[in-house]
């Protein structure tokens, strides 16, 4: 829970509390599983409360039929190439060709904005359908063929236009669906010392390349690493949304890097990236390191993206064999919209300790101080309980 108190004229004030609640249960027996992740939330102004609640996910799973099949149905999330997100549907996942080979098929409606368990509409404008092959050709070479097809219905609506008089007159808007349809390709190349990576998503409404990715990674030892990354980036827009009106421009990004162990136990990176925009460019660069309890880095920009300069520490260390994790974080940041635009600088701190009494309970306890331009001084104090629980419910 959280509450503030905000001043709408001098003398006279609102005052808010918000709550959260968020329930994550999962039932397996045998082959069977029941996953859930559940939220609620309460917002009290005054005397007044409204409260919400979301139904992240919630879906059953029988795994291993006839050693060949994964079968799932319910709310569930997705992750298979190109198509990512949240479906109310099923998902089917075959293993074939002694595991060298595999396909994953989904298929249902988009769940409702506010997450809840109605609302859906009808299918035939709102669904979700794709799915994922994978194959291994060949030892130390993965690659993959995914395609997602999605649409969503829009609120038709009433609004006043000009008519052929130029006279203000009703009008109503029914708005084309909101579609997205993709197709990628991937390959993955793992060695001992070489990794490799290759990506290419195409939009099939707008005809036009949407991303293209190229990894390398080479490691010389333990403690010298090389790598090196060539990304290129269109806006992903729905079809027909507000956003595919305007001049979309795409970027190209190149980047590369070098990880080694300047000390015992202290790995240490330096990366630089080059990144041009239509008609214009800009240069980041990374240097940092990190210990087993600690992390340092410093970030620079220039050109588009704006002027940064940015530090930041991070530190957390277990006591009484982890019974007890002090932790705490500097940021320091210093600004600018472009070279010849005035200076900001921003600086915030966290400190807090995790405290566990027994393995399953942790409490959380954390202060923030946040000052820049805006806010002189802002300081927050947030807590948070996690308890965890296995239990055979004997119920089968």
């Amino acid at each position: 829970m959280y509450s503030w108190e905000k001043f709408d004229s001098v003398g006279v004030s609102t005052t808010f509390t918000r709550g959260f609640q968020v329930v994550q249960l999962d039932i397996s027996q045998g082959n069977f599983s029941l996953f859930s992740h559940l939220q609620g939330a309460a917002t009290f102004i005054d005397a007044s409360t409204t409260a919400d609640f979301r139904t992240q996910y919630l879906y059953g799973r029988l795994t291993n039929i006839g050693e060949l099949l994964d079968f799932s149905i319910g709310r569930m999330p997705y992750f298979h190439g190109v198509g990512n997100g949240t479906l109310d549907g099923v998902k089917t996942a075959f293993r074939f060709g002694e595991d060298r080979a595999s396909f994953v098929a989904y298929g249902g409606v988009p769940p409702p904005g506010d997450y809840t368990l109605k609302g859906w509409g009808s299918l035939s404008s709102n669904y979700v359908v794709g799915g994922q092959f994978l194959v291994t050709p060949m030892e130390h070479l993965s690659t993959g063929i995914s395609y997602v097809n999605k649409a969503r219905e829009r609120t038709p609506y009433w609004t006043i236009r000009a008519d052929s008089l130029f006279n203000p007159a009703p009008i109503y808007i029914d708005p084309e669906l909101r579609r997205e349809q993709y197709v990628g390709i991937d390959a993955r190349y793992l060695v001992s010392s070489l990794q490799l990576y290759g990506r290419y998503d195409f939009d099939l409404l707008g005809e036009q390349s949407q991303r293209a990715d190229l990894r390398a990674l080479y490691s010389f030892s333990d403690d010298l690493m090389v790598n090196a990354t060539y990304q290129f980036r269109s806006p992903r827009i729905p079809w027909n949304s507000f956003f595919s009106r305007f001049n979309l421009s795409n970027t190209h990004e190149v980047e590369a890097g070098v990880d080694f162990v300047a000390l015992q136990k202290v790995r240490t990176f330096v990366r630089g990236a080059f990144v041009q925009y239509d008609g214009d460019q800009s240069f980041r660069y990374t240097v940092g390191g990190y210990w087993t309890y600690a992390s340092i880095s410093y970030r620079g920009s220039t050109g588009q993206a704006g002027e940064l300069n940015s530090i930041s520490l991070a530190f957390a260390y277990p006591l009484l064999e982890r019974a007890l994790i002090p932790n705490a974080n500097v940021v320091w940041n210093s600004y600018a919209l472009n070279a010849s635009a005035p200076r900001e600088e921003t600086f915030s701190g966290a400190l807090g300790v995790t405290v566990r009494p027994v393995k399953q309970l942790a409490v959380d306890v954390q202060g923030q101080w946040l000052t820049n331009s805006i806010y002189k001084n802002d300081l927050r104090i947030f807590a948070r309980i996690n308890f965890w629980f296995s239990e055979m419910l004997n119920l089968l």
